[in-house]
């Protein structure tokens, strides 16, 4: 879902399962419309959050800012959200967030609530009172951090791509024959909530990539390429077995670039067909003998 569409969905719904209501007047974190804390700082949709929540008294509690994922592979976008740093603790906390949120009061009760923007009825996940008399609760801090943080997680992505990239050295160029035509053949799809999904056998003589094309139609009409290339032995990261390794992803949109994961960076890239460009990726690929 596009970031514009599920900022519509927060403010056209109307399906609430709200706990302990946050609003936010003058600055004052209000709690079912009573002084609760202070915010102070900046956010916006276009401008990363970087504040901080106080006690009545101005003593700093949490300090709060936009985090993204070290990578700009967007496999890991699911990653981004937000770095949570208990002052008193010192304890920080990496709490992914998956939507767009359109105001302070939908960010403090994500942040504070838990606040499920991704459900129908956009549950509070979170049923602890972190903020009491003026200080951050330990008990509730602890369970916070159960709950949310996504550290291991981020951990294990970091691990994977410095396997991946150690792997993807030694494949390039894939073995094909070179004199044999580029051969695309449909091997299944599927419909989404967002759109569809279509996976794409590609042969230059034998098989050497698959596409997993992905069609998102809600809100800006965004298409996904990513080549993947299955491995004759598979290798572990974290205890978990991986068969499949990622060589490249292309996100076409307004602004169309393609993230090659050997070189861990994205390039910017001109496309004059998005719904049909399997054949001009894979050729840009290839010429750049990351194929």
């Amino acid at each position: 879902m596009s970031k514009f569409l599920s900022v519509l969905v927060m403010v056209l719904s109307t399906l609430y399962s709200y706990g302990q209501e946050l609003d936010l007047k003058k600055d004052v974190i209000l709690k079912d419309k009573v002084p609760y804390a202070k915010l102070s700082g900046k956010m916006g949709l276009l401008k990363p959050a970087n504040v901080m929540v106080s006690s009545l008294n101005g003593d700093s509690l949490m300090a709060i800012k936009a985090w993204s994922y070290p990578s700009k592979n967007p496999v890991f976008d699911f990653l981004n959200g937000y770095e949570i740093r208990f002052v008193a603790s010192g304890k920080v906390v990496i709490k992914p967030c998956g939507v767009g949120l359109a105001s302070k009061e939908q960010f403090l009760n994500f942040i504070l609530n838990g606040r499920d923007y991704t459900s129908r009825k956009w549950d509070d996940t979170f049923k602890q009172t972190l903020i009491i008399n003026n200080g951050i609760d330990p008990a509730a801090e602890a369970a916070f951090i159960e709950k949310f943080d996504n550290m291991p997680a981020i951990q294990w992505a970091k691990e994977y791509e410095a396997k991946e990239k150690e792997i993807l050295s030694d494949i390039f160029p894939i073995r094909k024959n070179t004199k044999a035509p580029l051969r695309f053949e449909h091997a299944g799809s599927m419909a989404t909530t967002t759109g569809s999904i279509e996976t794409i056998s590609v042969y230059q003589g034998n098989l050497i990539a698959t596409i997993i094309k992905e069609n998102k139609t809600t809100g800006i009409l965004k298409y996904v390429y990513t080549f993947n290339w299955t491995l004759t032995q598979k290798f572990t990261v974290g205890g978990k077995e991986i068969d499949t390794i990622v060589i490249a992803t292309a996100t076409l949109d307004s602004f169309p670039k393609i993230f090659i994961n050997a070189e861990g960076k994205s390039r910017s890239i001109e496309i004059s067909n998005p719904a049909a460009a399997e054949r001009a990726l894979t050729e840009f690929l290839i010429n750049n003998q990351k194929l």
